[in-house]
C-alpha cells in the first residue's frame, strides 16, 4: 500500500498491534501533576474545551490554580494572570452565578479561615472576587435552582471535621447571595434531585442521612425516616448522583463503611437496591459513561491509596473491571472524570494528599501519535474499545495539511477538526483482539519540511457507542 500526500508524506502499511493493554493509561500533562487535592473540569474560556480549577495543598493554606486547555491535551497555569492572588479553596464549584453565559466559580471553605469566596468571571476567563462569606467550613457544594426562579443557589455540606451547618445559599438573580436555611450538623457532601417529581429540587445529606423535601420556597423538611429506605446502617459519607438504571431520574450512590449503598429513586421514596461491588472504605465517588455505552460507570477512591473501576449493566448493577486500568499503583483520595481532549469518552483525574495528581488518559476512543521525523517512519495508531470489542471494529484515518479554523459539529460523530480537502484517508479494519491498529508513513529527508504540521483525526467503532471522531492530533515535523 503506498498513497502519496501532496507534501511527500507516503503511507506504507496498516499493521495490526498484538495484546490489548488497559482502556486507560497514565498520560499526565507536567501542569497537572502538581500536589492538588481536588480538581474541577470547567470551560472558563468559552472556547469549547475544558480547562482545569485545581485546589493545592501548600500547608497551612490551599491555593486555587487553574490550568487553561489548549485543546490539545495540553495544560498551562494561568492563576498568575486569572485568578485574583493567593486564592484559597478546599473545592471548587464552576456555575453561572449572574446568567450572562459564562462560566464563575464559588470556592467553598477555606480552612485556615472558614470562608467561601464567589468568583465572578470577566467574560474570557479572567476572574475577580465578587464576594466572601464567612463561617464556612470545607465541604461539597452544589449549584442548583431551589427556589424555581431561574437562577442558581448553593447547597453546600460542612465539614465534619471542622464544624459548621449545612446550608443554603439565595441566588438574587444577578449573582449577588444571601443566607437561606441552615441545616443541623456537618455532613461533608451533598446530593441533589426531585426524587418525589413534585417539580422542585429536595437535598439528600448522607452523614448524618437527612432527606430534606424541598417544600417550595425554601422551606425543607426532613423526610428521611420514611422516605429514604436504607438496609445498610448509618455511617454514610460522600455522595454521587446520576441516573444508574436508565430510567429518566436521578439515583445515588452513597459511601458506607460496610460497602457502598445504591440508592434508586422509586417515585415518592429512595430505596436502596442494585449492586456495588464491595471495596475498601471509599473516599470519594464519581459516575461517569466511561465505555460510551449508555450508562454510567462507577469511579471510587479508597484510603488504601488505590482507584476501582465499576462497570454498570445498566440497570444499576455493577462488576468490577481492574483490567481496565494502569497495572501499577494509583494512590488516591479523589477521584474526577472528564473529557478532556474533546473525543466524546472521560479522562480520569486522580488526586492523593501529599503526592501528585495522575491523570489517565481513556482510550475507548483514541488517536496516538509518534514523533514525526525526516527520513524515518512516523508511526500513527487508531484505539477503539481495548481489550473488550466484542467484535472488530472500523477505523479510518484522515491526515492533512491544512485544519478548520473552529471545530464542525458533527452529531452524533463528534467534532471535525480536520480540512478533508486533500486530506489523506485511509480504512483499515480495528482488530477485537488488541483495540488498536498501527498506520506508518514515510517522511522524505527534505529539509523543507522542518516545522510543517500534519494534522491527523480518526473515526473510529466503538461498540454500542457507534462510530465517533477521535480528538485532533498535530505532529509537527522535525
Amino acid at each position: 500500500m503506498n498513497v502519496p500526500l501532496s507534501m511527500g508524506v507516503v503511507l506504507l502499511a496498516a499493521a495490526a498491534t498484538a495484546q490489548a493493554p488497559p482502556q486507560f493509561v497514565l498520560q499526565a500533562p507536567a501542569a497537572i501533576t502538581q500536589n492538588f487535592v481536588r480538581i474541577s473540569p470547567a470551560d472558563v474560556d468559552g472556547d469549547g474545551d475544558l480547562d482545569l480549577f485545581a485546589s493545592r495543598s501548600s500547608f497551612p493554606v490551599t491555593l486555587v490554580t487553574l490550568l487553561r486547555n489548549d485543546g490539545a491535551f495540553g495544560f498551562t497555569d494561568v492563576s498568575a494572570t486569572r485568578l485574583p492572588a493567593g486564592l484559597q479553596g478546599q473545592t471548587v464549584t464552576p456555575f453561572d452565578c449572574d446568567g450572562d453565559g459564562d462560566l464563575d466559580a464559588f470556592c467553598s471553605g477555606i480552612p485556615s479561615t472558614q470562608t467561601g469566596t464567589l468568583l465572578r468571571n470577566l467574560g474570557s476567563g479572567t476572574f475577580t472576587v465578587a464576594a466572601t462569606f464567612p463561617n464556612l467550613a470545607p465541604g461539597g457544594c452544589v449549584a442548583a435552582d431551589l427556589d424555581n426562579d431561574g437562577d442558581l443557589d448553593l447547597a453546600l455540606a460542612a465539614s465534619p471535621l471542622l464544624g459548621g451547618l449545612d446550608r443554603v445559599l439565595v441566588n438574587n438573580g444577578v449573582g449577588g447571595f444571601a443566607s437561606g436555611p441552615s441545616f443541623p450538623n456537618a455532613s461533608g457532601s451533598v446530593g441533589v434531585s426531585d426524587f418525589d417529581g413534585d417539580g422542585d429540587l429536595d437535598l439528600l445529606y448522607p452523614s448524618p442521612r437527612r432527606l430534606l423535601r424541598n417544600n417550595g420556597g425554601l422551606s425543607f423538611t426532613d423526610v428521611g425516616a420514611t422516605q429514604l429506605v436504607l438496609t445498610t446502617p448509618v455511617g454514610l459519607g460522600n455522595v454521587a448522583c446520576g441516573d444508574l438504571d436508565g430510567d429518566g431520574d436521578l439515583d445515588f450512590v452513597l459511601s458506607a463503611v460496610g460497602g457502598d449503598v445504591l440508592v434508586f429513586d422509586q417515585g415518592s421514596t429512595l430505596v436502596q437496591g442494585g449492586f456495588a461491588p464491595p471495596q475498601p472504605n471509599t473516599t470519594y465517588l464519581e459516575l461517569a459513561d466511561c465505555d460510551r455505552d449508555g450508562d454510567l460507570d462507577l469511579l471510587r477512591s479508597h484510603p488504601t491509596g488505590t482507584i476501582s473501576f465499576a462497570r454498570n449493566d445498566g440497570h444499576g448493577t455493577f462488576v468490577d473491571d481492574p483490567s481496565r486500568l494502569p497495572l501499577v499503583p494509583i494512590f488516591s483520595t479523589a477521584v474526577h472524570a472528564a473529557d478532556l481532549d474533546g473525543d466524546g469518552d472521560p479522562e480520569v483525574l486522580s488526586c492523593y494528599t501529599g503526592s501528585q495528581a495522575l491523570l489517565l488518559r481513556n482510550r475507548h476512543v483514541h488517536l496516538e501519535l509518534g514523533a514525526a521525523l525526516r527520513g524515518q517512519n512516523w508511526n500513527v495508531e487508531l484505539w477503539s474499545e481495548p481489550g473488550y470489542a466484542a467484535a472488530d471494529g472500523l477505523g479510518v484515518l484522515a491526515v492533512g495539511l491544512v485544519r478548520l479554523a473552529a471545530p464542525l459539529p458533527l452529531p452524533p460523530f463528534g467534532d471535525l477538526w480536520l480540512d478533508l480537502n486533500g486530506a489523506l484517508l485511509v480504512a483499515d479494519s480495528i482488530p477485537q483482539s488488541a483495540g488498536r491498529r498501527a498506520f506508518a508513513f514515510a517522511i522524505p529527508a527534505a529539509p523543507q519540511l522542518v516545522g510543517v504540521g500534519l494534522n491527523v483525526q480518526g473515526l473510529v467503532g466503538a461498540g454500542s457507542g457507534g462510530l465517533h471522531l477521535t480528538a485532533l492530533g498535530i505532529a509537527t515535523i522535525q
